[in-house]
């Protein structure tokens, strides 16, 4: 597992390798796998996860020089689709920030030979 975030002292969630998303919501007693979009990137490892609020949240990763990758929640966590490849780098997506509940910014990206990528959406990461 790479990352770990909870919303209060019952409800977490956890990711890694291979694309595994768990939630938890006794406080991390007992983990339940949520469901993912089957699509290409179901699979790539996750690395961090950031909510807004209780229902919406994002979750990045992906894999070194193939392809980066955020996942979206609009339903606390339960199910996880992926945004448009056509918005992420060629890298894994590092980090994710919200700024108010429209606005989120992202960076990955491969800084020893292409730089940095950053990610802007101003509409709660429909569109980047």
């Amino acid at each position: 597992m790479r990352g770990i975030y909870f919303l209060d002292t019952l409800k977490g969630f956890m990711g890694g390798v291979p694309g595994k998303f768990l939630i938890t919501t006794d406080g991390g007693e007992n983990w339940q796998a949520a469901n993912i979009d089957s699509g290409n990137y179901s699979n790539f490892p996750v690395i961090d996860f950031k909510f807004y609020n209780n229902l919406y949240g994002l979750v990045c990763g992906g894999r070194f020089d193939i392809a980066g990758v955020i996942w979206k929640t609009t339903n606390g966590g339960k199910n996880w689709t992926p945004i448009s490849p056509q918005f992420v780098p060629a890298d894994e997506v590092w980090h994710i920030h919200y700024f108010d509940s429209l606005n989120v910014m992202a960076i990955g990206g491969d800084p020893d030979q292409f730089g940095v990528g950053i990610l802007q959406s101003t509409d709660t990461g429909i569109s980047w």
